[in-house]
């Protein structure tokens, strides 16, 4: 009987693996419940904070997680009066994140940027894969920061998105697109694992792709500094 669970669980678990789409297996993703509650929060502000009585706060802390969860169903549901600026979703997304969802494709991928980058400054990555405004509504499928290593300040960042879809093209933000799908995915997991046939492929195509994000961050760090000027 035991045998049989156990059996069940791992096929429910290697189907659930497989069932993964491309923007998740190869940037991870969020917490999307995390994301929407404080997405909640800030759309409701005004009017959460303008409930005085200790028990209605009380019950409303309490059933803030399934409003949120019902606010944001659909994809339209990140439109219109649930709307979010860029900017706001951005500073919200750095605080849903799920580090042990990273993928190894990631770690690759900054370790490339630093290493075509100056040592004054360091990288740091966020999935914007799920439930959320940055995913939803601007088509951005991950974001990478760029840090004074010794300030610590943030200094500029570059989305990008995975996928050339036509939807939201009037709002798309992302600043680069990679050219990847499932194929090419393959080949780059199966030279990250150590097969030799595809090793040379995924450390080109690895490297492809830091270099567009590193290109990016070099002409939004030169318009910087022209309008400092």
């Amino acid at each position: 009987m035991f045998s049989k669970s156990f059996e069940f669980f791992n096929l429910n678990f290697e189907k659930q693996k497989n069932e993964l789409s491309l923007e998740e297996e190869f940037f991870g993703s969020i917490d999307s419940d995390m994301y929407k509650e404080l997405a909640y929060k800030h759309i409701h502000q005004d009017e959460l904070n303008s409930i005085n009585d200790p028990s209605e706060k009380f019950k409303t802390s309490i059933d803030i997680k399934d409003k949120a969860r019902e606010s944001f169903t659909d994809d339209n549901d990140y439109l219109g009066n649930n709307f979010i600026s860029y900017e706001k979703a951005i500073e919200l997304i750095e605080k849903s994140q799920i580090e042990e969802n990273k993928s190894p494709f990631v770690s690759k991928l900054i370790k490339n940027i630093e290493e075509n980058s100056s040592s004054d400054y360091e990288f740091k990555f966020f999935s914007t894969v799920g439930g959320n405004h940055l995913h939803k509504v601007f088509g951005v499928d991950g974001l990478v920061k760029m840090y004074d290593k010794e300030s610590g300040q943030e200094i500029t960042c570059v989305s990008i998105d995975l996928n050339d879809d036509e939807e939201n093209l009037e709002t798309r933000k992302a600043d680069i697109l990679f050219d990847i799908d499932k194929e090419i995915l393959e080949k780059i997991k199966k030279g990250i694992k150590g097969n030799k046939d595809n090793k040379e492929y995924a450390d080109s195509k690895l490297e492809e792709y830091s270099r567009l994000v590193t290109l990016s961050f070099k002409d939004k760090d030169s318009e910087r500094l022209s309008h400092s000027a």
